[in-house]
């Protein structure tokens, strides 16, 4: 018995210390995951969409550009909507980088998704 409650006490002590220890990114990412996780997806009640909205405004605070970020959604199922982010490449090696094959397609341009094209069946 007396074995079973100095395990008890030691494991709490350790939470303690790791919770103590925490980075602040860690913090930061348990945060973010807490909020998706308790936002309500399910598609009986809840809404992809507000999760979308949600994910989209950490990562303008984060510094992504609003002009690259799009929550779509249509009117026939408002919830059941998503997220397109456009995130920029730092390869400086132009053509010579094999995931850079498409971008050639589009004179390297970033192609827009029109969200109204999706089809969400």
């Amino acid at each position: 018995m007396r074995g079973l409650v100095l395990g008890a006490v030691l494991a709490a002590m350790t939470a303690q210390q790791a919770q103590a220890q925490t980075r602040p990114d860690q913090a930061a990412f348990r945060a973010l995951y807490k909020e998706l996780v308790e936002t309500n997806t399910t598609l009986s009640s809840g809404s992809c969409t507000l999760a979308a909205e949600r994910l989209a405004a950490r990562m303008k605070a984060a510094g992504y550009a609003e002009k690259d970020l799009t929550v779509f959604s249509t009117p026939e199922k408002p919830k059941e909507g998503g997220l397109v982010a456009i995130l920029p490449g730092t390869s400086k090696l132009g053509e010579a980088d094999p995931a850079a094959g498409p971008s050639r397609c589009c004179g390297g341009q970033p192609r827009r998704l029109d969200p109204r094209s999706l089809h969400l069946d």
